[in-house]
């Protein structure tokens, strides 16, 4: 499972403190995406298959809550 919200790292880290995944998969379907390739996934599936996280809710409570992150 994909955690909604995270701390980036490398130079994505340069743009801000934590992220949110609100989609899985991508339909751009970039000829560098590693996305796939990282989270195991069939590569055609990863770009057809777009949806919301379903557990993006459920999880953000919980990963704000721990992160101690404020929000409007």
């Amino acid at each position: 499972m994909i955690k909604p919200i995270y701390t980036p790292k490398g130079r994505a880290k340069e743009y801000g403190d934590h992220a949110i995944n609100i989609y899985t998969g991508c339909p751009h379907r970039c000829t560098y995406c590693f996305a796939p390739l990282v989270l195991k996934r069939d590569r055609e599936k990863f770009h057809t298959e777009v949806t919301p996280e379903r557990t993006l809710l459920r999880l953000r409570g919980c990963s704000l809550k721990k992160k101690r992150l404020q929000g409007d």
